[in-house]
């Protein structure tokens, strides 16, 4: 239920952000049309009312389309997507439960992570993995690495350049970087 509501939320963001790009391109046109004599501009401009319809429909098909793209799609309802790089992604349900999902389709619930271009670094919940706690993952080969404690990451922190354990935060806080600011605004 929580998805069909986000879904019409965003069909209806989509509509006024497909409008207010119509009416931009429109203003666009008018001051060219003004400060230029080029007759393709008068001829589009002859129906402003047409012009815009149909340039809203044409955007709001490409927003709608963009929205399921790999960096357009930041989930529905109750689940939640973070793109990562490579195609891979970090996923949340219900607000709680954090995972990521290779390409062979095994999962691993994690907790804190961070990531740069090609690793995503991260704590692993108990739960999922009762024998290892942290996990490195190589997002251009799709290879995890495991390490059991604390002491077995940290060692290979300066070795191998690693993102040191401090500087790990929840989903939360990349979710909202990512999609807050001109993204939240300005797409879908």
């Amino acid at each position: 239920m929580k998805s069909l509501f986000h879904l019409i939320f965003e069909i209806i963001k989509i509509g006024v952000l497909s409008s207010a790009y119509a009416l931009l391109l429109l203003v666009i046109l008018k001051l060219v049309q003004a400060y230029s004599s080029k007759a393709w501009v008068n001829r589009v401009l002859r129906n402003k009312v047409r012009f815009w319809l149909y340039t809203t429909l044409s955007i709001s098909v490409a927003l709608f389309f963009f929205m399921f793209t790999y960096y357009g799609d930041h989930g529905l309802g109750d689940s939640s997507r973070l793109p990562i790089g490579y195609g891979k992604d970090v996923k949340q349900i219900n607000g709680t439960d954090t995972f990521i999902e290779s390409e062979d389709g095994g999962q691993l619930g994690i907790t804190i992570f961070n990531y740069d271009n090609s690793y995503l670094y991260a704590e692993i919940q108990k739960q999922s993995d009762e024998e290892n706690r942290y996990v490195v993952w190589n997002l251009r080969t799709d290879d995890w690495i495991f390490y059991k404690t604390k002491g077995d990451y940290v060692k290979y922190v300066t070795d191998k350049n690693y993102i040191p354990i401090d500087k790990f935060e929840d989903f939360t806080a990349f979710y909202r970087t990512y999609w807050g600011g001109w993204r939240f605004i300005f797409l879908p």
